[in-house]
């Protein structure tokens, strides 16, 4: 059984999982890089998930989303794993998420998330002439409402440094001969 972290782009999913995976001796995925890395062995283009899915769609990029989480199934060794931040916006990669481990949703109000977003001054959907596209909040609450529903463990980030995450996520899962054992899920 692996941990999947899920939750809004810019919710430290990727930088997270990684100290989470580190700490607990397991391997590290981000399905993103993993929906690269198919893609590039596809077409021998490198390009970002966001140059890709203004390229050929957003349904486009969720299928290749899904092809990585499949990909990710035939692993048999926990795993700490980081998901896109519209991961869950198809129900089949919602199953085989479920299908890999448990759902642990970091939670962060839209006031950091907007901060983030320019902060890091990458390519994204969200930002068009500098500004977040008018529907960012309707966006925004849409994908929350998915991550709380689907989630079996939800993690208040705000107010926490990264290590009073990593700490707080020590303390709901315990590791015991690379076996994740969990306390207060759902």
């Amino acid at each position: 059984m692996s941990l999947v972290l899920i939750g809004f782009k810019k919710s430290g999913k990727t930088t997270i999982g990684k100290l989470l995976a580190e700490k607990a001796k397991v391997a590290f995925y981000d399905t993103d890089h993993v929906a690269l890395k198919l893609y590039e062995e596809e077409s021998v283009v490198l390009e970002s998930c966001y140059e890709i899915a203004c390229k050929y769609g957003e349904k486009y990029f969720r299928n290749l989303e899904t092809k990585s989480i499949n990909y990710l199934q035939f692993r048999k060794k926990p795993m700490v794993v980081a998901t896109g931040g519209g991961a869950l916006l198809k129900e089949e990669n919602i199953s085989l998420l479920r299908n890999l481990g448990k759902l642990i949703y970091l939670k962060w109000p839209i006031e950091i998330i907007e901060k983030r977003i320019f902060l890091f001054r990458e390519k994204t959907y969200f930002v068009k002439n500098g500004s977040l596209v008018s529907n960012f909040a309707n966006i925004f609450s849409k994908r929350c409402s998915i991550f709380e529903k689907e989630a079996d463990l939800i993690l208040d980030c705000q107010g926490k440094t990264e290590k009073q995450i990593l700490e707080s996520l020590s303390n709901s899962c315990n590791i015991t001969d690379s076996e994740w054992v969990y306390k207060n899920v759902k």
